[in-house]
């Protein structure tokens, strides 16, 4: 019965902000321009036809140079393509995978962090997945110490380590090394997370900021804007029991990186199409069963909403949407706000109406649009992130993102076509990411990149290439204010779109599911508690 309503203030919607997005500059004539091409000309024309290729041997026989043992490090945001790029490296350097996910550290949870599947397991060894149960607090400092072990462990069996992932503070602790902070007590993160989360529901950072400038003032004013994770975490800090506080964290980081000879990578392409694929990943997580992955931990109390998996993006997400309609769908709700008398219960209670007056389809729709645009501007936070001091120490890399990325072969730099474009190229001589600059060039020039002397692998990071591709990634976030959704999966929405009405049958079933587990708590006035605020931003995005 919806279909109507929801296509005349769809459709039309759509089509008006799909014209503004269509005058945009072409993706595939205006990007990234100074590709990794120096690497080639240095190289000289006597490398042009290298590949991936390499034996067991001579990997092992590059692993070390000058006492410190190479380690790649490929990062990016989620959907473009890093993991498969990482596959294609593993199988022809002899390497193996360390994960640098902060979900996929967990046990049960599979769909929402996009865990490799088991045949790309068996394949190729990958460690830091599955390591954790879903009730503990895997820390930064965890992984630090894990990943080391997983490294060295790969090493003297020379192999070629990969650390892979998008969580940032992760690799930033990784490469740089960690901070002399104390280790982090759940009870005391909590207590701050509830403290900074109504600064954080109306944006206030400056009034959040305050908190710590009244303790600490120097540490305050080192403070990037809007970042709740560093504010929640040095807050953490000052208020560990028996701790003065300004003592305390110093900032200053031990040098394990010199251990390791650390080549990283960050993967970018045009940000349009990168947003392309951004939203039919989370399409294609919803085809996949998100939220019956979602809501059958819930139902089993598995996935505590304030834990680091229930506030990672995707999972947060859906444990709002699915508490919603669980809401929605209790009888008892009114008549328990309503014999309540409160302010809070009757304005919750409103708001219920409000939502309720919507038709299914129209709340699933607004619940993809939300997981895509959170997962969206985790993307943007990640290239930020990347283009500042702290991702000094990576290379970026460009392609073209021109297409889904196939069953990675073999050998990834064999010299045939690649990217799926009419060209072919050799690694690191695109001149711009949309002429066909494809997965297999990037492989290619980051296994060059591996076997180059470090000192020839720092003047590239410090070149013109690098500043130039940053540059445009800065200029092209602006223009993707006006970016929008288009539906790929679900359609426009309505009766005739036959995935999005199985999607919305499955929601009211979990619902139900849902309700009866927690009726008890409905009963009695309790409602589910909003899960806390993401103030572990980066630390627990998806990739």
């Amino acid at each position: 019965m919806a279909a109507a309503p929801l296509f005349l203030v769809w459709a039309p919607a759509r089509a008006l902000l799909g014209a503004a997005v269509s005058r945009l500059p072409s993706s595939t004539t205006r990007l990234l321009s100074y590709s990794q091409n120096k690497v080639r000309r240095r190289r000289g024309a006597s490398t042009a036809s290298r590949t991936l290729s390499c034996s067991s041997s001579s990997s092992s026989s590059t692993a070390v140079e000058d006492g410190a043992a190479k380690v790649i490090v490929i990062a990016g945001p989620t959907a473009t393509g890093k993991s498969s790029i990482a596959l294609a490296l593993c199988r022809d350097l002899g390497g193996e995978i360390v994960s640098c996910d902060s979900v996929q550290v967990y046990r049960d949870v599979f769909i929402g962090c996009n865990k490799p599947s088991p045949e790309e397991m068996k394949e190729v060894r990958h460690h830091l997945v599955d390591v954790a149960p879903l009730d503990e607090t895997f820390t930064a400092g965890d992984f630090v110490q894990r990943a080391e072990a997983a490294i060295d462990d790969i090493l003297s069996r020379g192999r070629v380590p990969v650390v892979v992932g998008g969580t940032m503070m992760y690799l930033h602790w990784l490469v740089h090394g960690k901070p002399d902070a104390p280790k982090k007590d759940p009870a005391v993160a909590q207590a701050v997370a509830t403290e900074l989360l109504p600064f954080h529901d109306r944006g206030d950072w400056d009034g959040a900021l305050e908190l710590l400038a009244a303790v600490n003032s120097r540490r305050a004013a080192s403070m990037a804007k809007n970042d709740w994770y560093r504010l929640s975490r040095s807050l953490e800090v000052l208020r560990v029991p028996n701790d003065t506080g300004e003592e305390v964290f110093t900032g200053v980081r031990a040098p394990i990186n010199k251990k390791y000879d650390f080549r990283s990578f960050f993967i970018i392409g045009d940000r349009e199409r990168l947003f392309r694929r951004i939203d039919k990943r989370c399409e294609e997580m919803l085809m996949r069963g998100l939220l019956p992955e979602t809501a059958g931990l819930l139902v089993r109390g598995m996935l505590d909403p304030a834990s680091p998996a229930g506030r990672a993006i995707g999972y947060r997400q859906a444990i709002d949407f699915l508490h919603q309609e669980a809401r929605l769908a209790d009888d008892l709700r009114p008549a328990i706000a309503g014999a309540s008398g409160s302010a809070d219960a009757n304005r919750e209670a409103t708001e219920v109406t409000a939502t309720a007056a919507a038709d299914p389809e129209t709340r699933f729709l607004e619940f993809f649009l939300t997981f895509a645009a959170k997962t969206r501007q985790y993307s943007g936070e990640q290239m930020k992130w990347f283009r500042s001091s702290k991702g000094r120490d990576f290379s970026w890399q460009a392609w073209d993102l021109g297409g889904p990325i196939e069953e990675v072969p073999r050998r990834a730099g064999s010299g045939e076509k690649r990217g799926g474009g009419a060209k072919s190229h050799e690694a690191g001589s695109c001149a711009r990411a949309g002429d066909g600059c494809g997965w297999r060039d990037v492989a290619t020039s980051i296994a060059e990149q591996f076997e180059l002397p470090r000192e020839r692998f720092d003047e590239d990071l410090g070149g013109e290439s690098q500043a130039m591709l940053r540059s445009e990634n800065r200029q092209r976030a602006g223009d993707m204010k006006r970016y929008v959704s288009e539906l790929s999966l679900l359609g426009g929405g309505g009766t005739e779109n036959e995935a999005l009405g199985r999607l919305v049958l499955e929601t009211e079933e979990l619902a139900a599911r849902i309700r009866q587990a927690q009726h008890e708590q409905f009963r009695d006035g309790a409602i589910t508690e909003r899960p806390a605020m993401e103030v572990q931003g980066w630390h627990a995005g998806n990739r």
